[in-house]
């Protein structure tokens, strides 16, 4: 499936998506923001004019972090996280591939094990929402 950087167009179905996940919390603003932001890349994986899921990260060489992979949950399982993230490792001067996500996302932090992050580091209770607990830091050497 080809992808592409996001338009201020796609806001309302990335919203949409975003807002089918329970670990997710990003807002039209938030968005919004990520697009405009010169440091941040949203890029969105798409099909016959159907957005199925997207990728928020920021590169800063030769780290790159990754903000939210958000796939549509019909489309869960299909492969779609794995093309975005494999997408980023194409990026060039990339070493390191970081991310920090919630402990209790264990669909989440499967699917990163499987593509080989380690636990690097652990913030004790992080996160307020959408239910408390610790932040797992994330990386993939490349």
């Amino acid at each position: 499936m080809p992808i592409r950087k996001a338009e201020k167009e796609d806001i309302k179905y990335l919203l949409k998506i975003a807002n089918e996940s329970s670990f997710i919390t990003l807002n039209e603003s938030h968005i919004d923001y990520y697009i405009e932001n010169d440091i941040y890349s949203v890029d969105l994986i798409f099909d016959n004019g159907n957005i199925y899921g997207f990728i928020i990260y920021s590169i800063i060489a030769p780290e790159i972090e990754i903000i939210d992979i958000v796939i549509k949950e019909i489309s869960k399982k299909s492969g779609l996280g794995s093309i975005l993230l494999n997408h980023l490792k194409t990026q060039d001067n990339i070493e390191k591939i970081i991310l920090e996500l919630h402990e209790k996302n264990i669909i989440a932090f499967n699917f990163y094990k499987k593509h080989e992050f380690i636990i690097v580091s652990k913030r004790e209770n992080y996160y307020q929402k959408p239910c408390l607990g610790d932040a797992l830091i994330m990386e993939l050497l490349i």
